[in-house]
């Protein structure tokens, strides 16, 4: 594959993955995780293997001021939605 092939490919799935996660935080609470991300990409047939990729959805989403990050605890950090911490 060449380098324009991934960035195409890069630039298709990556807004569609982070638009897919901005629906599922706006209509379910709770405490969002890499792991939680990665299973709803996984029902909803995205791509997206890695926890990694999941982190940097999340992390995404935090800098776009739809997300709170919880990392009180040093072994285990979490994301809510804005409005469930204020």
């Amino acid at each position: 594959m060449s380098a324009l092939d991934e960035l195409a490919a890069t630039t298709d799935l990556g807004p569609a993955r982070i638009r897919a996660l901005r629906v599922l935080v706006a209509h379910r609470g709770g405490k969002w995780t890499p792991r939680r991300v990665r299973r709803d990409y996984i029902a909803l047939g995205i791509d997206a293997p890695k926890l990694r990729t999941a982190r940097r959805d999340l992390a995404q989403l935090a800098r776009e001021g739809a997300l709170d990050l919880h990392d009180e605890d040093p072994g285990f950090h979490y994301y809510t939605r804005k409005e469930q911490s204020a």
